[in-house]
């Protein structure tokens, strides 16, 4: 039974009380006790389970109950911190026993932490769990719509006021109670939100991420269903993850930082455009990653076409995600891309500011990719990756942009980041399909048999001024073109 459920310090129980409670259990047990009255009967049940809780051992505790809260307050103009205070007093049975503390449901160590998993019981409708990360919710449908916990656990020191963490660019905060339970609703001014919700029995914080398209009904049924389980597993404090350890990892991460700072692009002598190929070319790749391992030898690829066009009407709508789906108008074509360009402010004084922005068509790019086994071995779970970068040349050198942004507005001394109305952002692999027998979801193809050919059909969302300047990459080990130059491992394709 847990002794976590009065509110309050219990005051000293006389012996005389006691001495009378041990003894109305006892003649309970004995079936001298009968049916008596509803006044008698809950008087009978809160004191055997005070007795049940205080009496361990043979010895009489009185047991102090945390009051915990989650705490906000205002930080400059756009700012907030929020805190875990501790308004009890702590006593947490330091004095008794492991074996009494196992028995009793309370902690086995001031060090140790039970393991929690969350446990969903209702769902928002058109609402899922990731196939790849249970615990998650999303809508497969809306980008947007997502609830993204983690939980993470009250530190067992003995403080009024635990770490806190400072968040910026927060367009407001709010109290927020969801059956029963309390907690802090932090909303970011790029329509994010973030939930603190105090689960005290558990001693933990239910830390929720959401996206812009997520209700507060939709936030209220989630939260309604959900339970907190402990597991049979005991963590250390090392193991654990703690809100001192959460507050250590996430403080001023959404300020401005070095990392919004991008170091200037590489620039590369323009001899490596000697090795840029041409549609129809093929390219043996010498270290290839496959079941047989690495450095498999044998496998050529052959970029057989490619086509631009303002729809996506040759690919499967099945296959395609709702920003892509979002990306197309009442007539079936393309929607015309506005990207943002937005320089940095520190988040707690001064908000993110637009300094530039652009009105530019998206366009389908559909590409039809060769595998070819040359070897003697059957080849499995064969592993391909097809991006487009941005080749930029200068008088005497050349760099590879890999997103849109790094490309338009990378000479703008302020610039920070970017934002896009439409799908078309950088030319990542988004979507691939097998013109053979295979519908691995995965970017591997299952089998190539031994002189046999396997196609993959390719597709990106552009935007239309960066025509002029693609190239496109296919490799079997993946590489951030970003930083890569014209090389030898990796078939470089010239579509400009």
């Amino acid at each position: 039974m847990r002794n976590d459920i009065f509110e309050y310090m219990l005051p000293d129980i006389p012996d005389s009380i006691t001495e009378r409670m041990e003894n109305d259990i006892k003649r309970c047990k004995e079936g001298d006790i009968k049916k008596k009255g509803v006044f008698q009967r809950q008087t009978f049940r809160v004191a055997a389970a005070v007795l049940t809780i205080l009496l361990v051992g043979g010895t009489v505790y009185a047991q102090k109950h945390h009051v915990k809260k989650i705490t906000t307050e205002k930080d400059g103009n756009y700012g907030v911190i929020v805190g875990v205070t501790d308004e009890g007093t702590s006593a947490l049975s330091s004095d008794l026993s492991t074996e009494d503390k196992a028995e009793s449901g309370l902690k086995t160590d001031a060090a140790e932490y039970r393991n929690l998993r969350i446990v969903f019981g209702m769902k928002p409708e058109g609402m899922e769990e990731y196939p790849n990360a249970p615990g998650k919710l999303n809508d497969k449908t809306d980008n947007d719509r997502y609830f993204s916990p983690m939980l993470v656990h009250i530190d067992h020191d003995e403080k009024a006021d635990f770490d806190k963490l400072r968040l910026g660019h927060v367009a407001d905060e709010s109290d927020v109670t969801v059956a029963g339970i309390p907690g802090k609703k932090v909303e970011f001014s790029d329509g994010r939100s973030w939930y603190y919700m105090l689960y005290e029995d558990e001693n933990a914080v239910l830390v929720a991420m959401t996206g812009s398209g997520l209700s507060g009904s939709d936030f209220e049924t989630i939260i309604s269903g959900l339970e907190i389980r402990a597991t049979d597993q005991v963590l250390t404090a090392e193991d654990a993850y703690k809100w001192s350890d959460y507050v250590s990892d996430l403080n001023d991460s959404n300020l401005v930082t070095d990392a919004y700072r991008k170091d200037p692009l590489p620039a590369y002598e323009k001899t490596d455009l000697e090795n840029l190929m041409d549609v129809g070319d093929t390219f043996d790749i010498l270290n290839s990653i496959t079941q047989n391992g690495w450095g498999t030898k044998g496998l050529s690829v052959t970029l057989t076409d490619v086509s631009v066009h303002d729809d996506l009407s040759l690919l499967d709508e099945d296959m395609l995600s709702y920003d892509w789906l979002n990306s197309v108008g009442e007539d079936g074509k393309l929607l015309e891309n506005t990207i943002y360009a937005y320089k940095a402010g520190d988040g707690i004084q001064t908000e993110d500011e637009v300094i530039d922005e652009v009105h530019v068509n998206q366009k389908l790019v559909y590409a039809t990719v060769a595998f070819t086994n040359n070897s003697a071995e059957d080849m499995k779970d064969v592993m391909f990756f097809t991006d487009l970068c941005y080749l930029v040349e200068g008088q005497d050198d050349y760099r590879i942009h890999e997103t849109y942004d790094d490309f338009r507005f990378s000479d703008l001394p302020e610039y920070a980041y970017a934002r896009y109305e439409y799908a078309a952002t950088d030319g990542e692999m988004m979507y691939f399909d097998f013109a053979d027998s295979d519908h691995n979801p995965k970017n591997y193809i299952s089998e190539i048999p031994a002189g046999e050919t396997r196609t993959v059909h390719v597709a990106y969302l552009v935007n239309e001024d960066t025509l002029p300047y693609l190239v496109m990459t296919v490799n079997n080990r993946g590489a951030n073109s970003r930083w890569m130059r014209i090389c030898d491992y990796a078939a470089w394709y010239d579509l400009r």
